[in-house]
């Protein structure tokens, strides 16, 4: 690194001092100062792994709580830094007001301590201790800004540099003997050597890479040197809210978790912090430049932040579980999988510093702390209701950093290309801006509801889990001998997983992402369809809608299916209105889409088809359309070709098994029985209103009349053919459904014509907006039938008698609770085993047609089983396992949930073995 700075500082200094810096050597001197940071991230994170050796999960979760608020002292205090590094003269000036303020916040601080120690769930003595670096944090940031200012780098990497050697020397001897309150006291120590280091009297040096004054640079340049001096109040504020952001996260997960759970989080918050606080210096390598108009200089440091992120990211995907391993033990694998999407956040992160720094340098300070305390509260607003366990408070902050990050980035486009006026011009128009408001609010609602997943996995899910633990190939495989469904879904989860992991959230993501986009486009289908206030309303129904909500919470396909019916009926419309190219590659690729995504989708494809041809026709005025509907033929036959041999093979494997091109007829979810007008109703009112008990069913199933009333009304009015459209998606799906149903009745159930729930909130926005003219009238209905859909959404997704709801979660977490080596778990049916594997991966399961193995003295035996998943009549084994052991008298109780049901029989000393199924009682041996 001494050859590189010395071949830098000979080119900086061989042509005139004030020569702007072409973009090499300024990322040259970006990497050389990053690597400086790096070193001592290294060294911080050196020292967190020994520690968290020295210490217990509970004492290493506040020594990483209070290193997070470290950080959340220190990071703001970078605002000052970007102070003294445009003006390097303003040290002087600061320095006695930056201490005394600071000094007084130390001792209010420590005064407070008593109080704020239990709200952090930290002892009072570590208030204190964290109260003592708040002087130094502020005079530190100071002295570093100025040495940037005046681009002495070397000494930077000195100051920073001197910070991790003392924690891993005199830090880690006083935690061994006090532990976490004597790790807090060498971080602080530490904090004041690098303060010293950074104070050292200074030689001078001849101009270059580290020591070359900055000029004042005249006219449009200067003014924006002159504008972070006075913005340094929001620059501040950008800052120590980009902080909030890095580190609230793990402050919330120690107060709101448990104990294990906050130290692991801690562990992975580690990892994270390392990969962040490696991009720390490159903004503060920017300012000045940025400032001075260097035209390369914000190129460079976006460069350098995307280089470290991107490096940390691979050294984490490469071996996540071995790396977590190594750096913190066996007891914090469980947090693995979640350390790619960690890493992932906190190198977004280091671009969104760079891309504040570059509007701070430039004027827009304001802008950026306004956007970014957006960010932070919203990240504190899903964090405090949203987020659950360790995965929901990691997602939700690469939710934040991903959004903030996106948000800078487009704000930072449309002034490059000076989209700004034009994007003026569009919006000038109040009832232009009120509509995106308004679409934007309904999406976030929409958002919202998806993201609070109440129910655990069921067999369906966790089959799709199993899958994709497989190869790729090995999925295409199992796919295509076991199963029955296209693998665009399969496809998309796998890579998914990939990079997110397996948590229960992270499996979610493509069916939320698309139940989400069902929402737009909702939107435009019914703008392009009918008028702008439909598309609006379509939009509500379809953020709250309860089969919506409850498919894109569910890991299968249903929600992928819903996003191209939609689309397929908007590029239909379009194609039709306009006849563009765009237009026919919409319908055509979504289209597509529905045959990849699930089997049925075709039966929709097949209505549209019929569509064209009746319109064709009928209508001479849309024959000019004649030749693109051709092309888009077949175009989408040739998209289908590929997909069609692995559809055959997958027909005739079921055929040959016995069960059909079907769902797997043991999951019973349709009923074996024949299909009458309630199974026609009740699915219909699925479609409708989402899953509810057999009770409400009955109720809602009981409003038929009303049904054909509103039906008679739409016949009785004049409809377009853009409604003949949506309601032909909707009959002759179902139709073909229900006569596939009459064939193989477990084939009839809605959620293989979730295509026909999407378009009926197309129909339905059309009836209400198109049944009366008045305005007010529409509001009303509209806001009656959201209230009505919220309604039915709360009951689906809270009533523990959906029969569609089905808690091996809390079934199995009761065993787990419980669960100790030696015990056996049992199961019916045997299809439920992949739900066992996902959260009780440790259990001893085996199902009652096994033999059952023997369970040593005061073991347990539970037995688990979903009846609604089974045959009318129940497994025989599973009786028999039941009434023998029953008849031993070792029954110890039961757990119900919903569709679950959990016994528990304890093998009693001396005496009882259990062997073939039977619980034995040896002779003699008492109760």
């Amino acid at each position: 690194m001494a050859v590189v700075a010395d071949v830098l500082e000979k080119e900086a200094g061989a042509g005139p001092p004030h020569e702007p810096a072409d973009g090499r050597r300024l990322g040259l001197e970006q990497l050389l100062v990053a690597a400086g940071q790096v070193g001592s991230g290294v060294g911080n994170l050196a020292f967190a792994l020994v520690a968290a050796r020295i210490l217990d999960p509970a004492g290493f979760a506040q020594l990483s709580v209070f290193l997070g608020l470290y950080l959340v002292l220190s990071l703001p205090a970078a605002s000052l830094s970007a102070a003294t590094a445009l003006e390097p003269g303003r040290r002087n000036a600061l320095v006695r007001r930056v201490v005394a303020a600071s000094a007084g916040v130390a001792l209010i601080g420590a005064a407070l301590s008593p109080l704020i120690g239990p709200v952090l769930h930290l002892p009072a003595a570590m208030i204190v201790i964290l109260a003592a670096v708040v002087p130094a944090a502020g005079a530190l940031a100071l002295d570093r800004g100025r040495l940037y200012g005046r681009q002495l780098h070397g000494r930077v990497v000195a100051s920073l540099a001197a910070e991790p050697a003392v924690r891993l020397t005199l830090g880690l001897v006083l935690a061994t003997w006090t532990g976490a309150l004597g790790g807090a006291a060498g971080v602080v120590i530490a904090a004041y050597a690098a303060l010293e280091v950074a104070r050292a009297p200074r030689r001078r040096t001849r101009p270059g890479l580290h020591s070359r004054p900055v000029s004042q640079p005249a006219g449009g340049a200067a003014r924006r040197a002159a504008a972070p001096a006075t913005a340094a109040g929001w620059t501040a504020g950008a800052f120590a809210l980009l902080a909030v952001v890095q580190n609230q996260d793990l402050i919330f997960a120690n107060a709101r978790l448990a104990g294990h759970q906050a130290g692991i989080y801690a562990a992975l918050s580690t990892l994270g912090g390392a990969a962040a606080f490696a991009t720390i210096t490159i903004p503060m390598v920017l300012l000045p430049r940025a400032a001075q108009g260097e035209r390369h200089s914000l190129a460079a440091a976006l460069g350098a932040a995307a280089l470290i992120g991107l490096a940390a990211v691979g050294v984490g995907a490469a071996a996540p579980a071995e790396l977590v391993r190594m750096c913190f033990g066996p007891h914090y694998v469980a947090v693995s999988h979640l350390v790619v999407p960690y890493l992932v956040a906190m190198g977004l992160l280091g671009v969104a510093r760079v891309l504040v720094a570059a509007r701070c340098a430039t004027g827009g300070a304001r802008a950026v702390t306004v956007l970014t305390g957006v960010a932070a509260a919203g990240q504190a607003a899903v964090l405090s209701t949203v987020a659950r366990g360790v995965e929901g408070v990691a997602y939700s902050t690469l939710a934040t950093t991903a959004a903030l990050t996106a948000a800078l980035g487009a704000e930072r486009l449309v002034r490059r290309y000076r989209l700004a006026p034009r994007a003026v011009a569009a919006l000038r128009s109040a009832a232009v801006t009120r509509r995106y408001q308004l679409l934007a609010a309904v999406v976030l609602v929409g958002l919202v509801v998806r993201l609070l997943v109440w129910r655990g996995l069921w067999l369906d899910e966790a089959t799709s889990v199993h899958q994709v633990h497989m190869s790729f190939g090995g999925m295409i495989t199992n796919l295509r001998d076991t199963d029955v469904h296209p693998p665009l879904y399969f496809t998309l989860l796998w890579v998914t997983v990939r990079i997110f992991g397996y948590g229960s959230m992270a499996i979610r993501i493509p069916s939320i992402v698309a139940g989400l986009l069902v929402v737009p486009a909702c939107y435009v289908a019914g703008r392009d369809l009918w008028d702008r206030r439909t598309g609006m309303v379509a939009a509500a129904f379809a953020s709250v809608g309860p089969l919506l909500v409850w498919y894109s919470q569910e890991v299968r396909m249903y929600s992928l299916f819903m996003l191209f019916a939609v689309l397929a009926i908007w590029g239909q419309a379009r194609a039709l209105r306009r006849g563009r190219p765009a237009d026919w590659a919409i319908y055509v690729l979504a289209s597509a889409g529905l045959a990849w995504t699930e089997y049925f989708g075709l039966f929709q494809v097949l209505a549209q088809q019929l569509f064209f041809l009746w319109l064709f026709l009928r209508h001479p005025d849309q024959r000019a359309r004649l030749v693109g509907w051709v092309v888009a033929t077949v175009a989408f036959l040739a998209l289908f070709a590929p997909l069609a041999p692995f559809a055959w093979h997958q027909f005739l494997v079921n055929q040959n098994a016995g069960k059909g091109f079907g769902a797997p007829s043991q999951t019973n979810l349709a009923g074996t029985g024949s299909i009458s007008v309630y199974t026609v109703l009740a699915n219909l009112v699925w479609a409708a209103v989402g899953y509810h008990s057999a009770p409400i069913m009955k109720r809602l199933v009981a409003l038929w009349p009303l049904g054909i009333l509103a039906t008679l009304f739409v016949l009785g009015r004049r409809s377009t053919w853009a409604t003949r459209l949506v309601a032909v998606c909707v009959v002759v799906p179902a139709a073909l459904l229900l006569a596939a149903g009459m064939e193989k009745r477990f084939l009839y159930d809605v959620r293989y014509m979730s295509g026909v729930a999407a378009a009926l909130v197309l129909l339905g926005a059309r009836l209400l907006t198109g049944s009366s003219r008045s305005r007010r009238l529409q509001l009303v209905g509209c806001v009656a039938v959201v209230a009505a859909l919220l309604a039915g959404l709360g009951d689906e997704q809270l009533n523990g008698t959906n029969p569609r709801l089905y808690d091996f979660r809390g079934a199995l977490k009761s065993v787990n609770a419980q669960w100790r080596a030696g015990d056996v778990l049992v199961y019916a049916p045997s299809d439920i085993q992949t739900v066992i594997a996902y959260y009780s991966p440790q259990a001893r399961a085996v199902s009652p047609a096994a033999r059952l193995p023997e369970v040593p003295e005061g073991g347990t035996i539970f037995v688990l089983a979903s009846r609604p998943l089974m045959n009318a009549s129940g497994p025989a084994q599973l009786r028999h396992l039941l009434v023998d052991l029953r008849s031993a008298d070792v029954a110890a109780g039961v757990v119900r949930r919903s569709n679950v049901t959990v016994w528990k029989f304890l093998v009693p000393a001396p005496g009882t073995v259990v062997r073939g199924g039977v619980a034995v009682r040896a002779a003699g041996s008492g109760r």
